[in-house]
């Protein structure tokens, strides 16, 4: 039994320095961890920040889109609608040609001679 005293007397002193760099490894780890949770809150709110500026812009971006869209749209009801009056326009003016030739336009050409336009038929 005394043997197994002094075998425990100087495992309690060397534990008792073991022990103190255990505390003092441990207290650094904590420290790593509470910077490391630190470290990983910033980043995540980063995350979200760039998150939250990224849906702005692809809805700003739709929007724009949109708006090009819109208009196209009225740009090609204009170009129908000038389309259609142009045509009715020359329909009218082929009609008044049959009716009466003299109105026929008449051009020059690069030559200076004078060319008439006559109608597609």
């Amino acid at each position: 039994m005394a043997e197994a005293s002094r075998v425990r007397g100087t495992s309690e002193a060397g534990s008792s320095t073991g022990d103190s760099e255990l505390y003092k490894e441990l207290e650094l780890l904590e420290v790593a961890l509470t910077e490391e949770r630190l470290r990983t809150r910033k980043v995540e709110e980063q995350l979200d920040e760039a998150k939250l500026l990224h849906a702005s812009e692809v809805k700003a971006l739709e929007d724009m889109l949109q708006q090009l869209l819109d208009e196209n749209e009225e740009l090609k009801a204009k170009v129908a609608a000038y389309e259609s009056r142009k045509a009715e326009k020359e329909g009218q003016e082929e009609k008044a040609i049959i009716a009466d030739p003299s109105k026929m336009k008449a051009t020059t050409s690069v030559g200076g001679k004078a060319e008439v336009e006559e109608p597609e038929v």
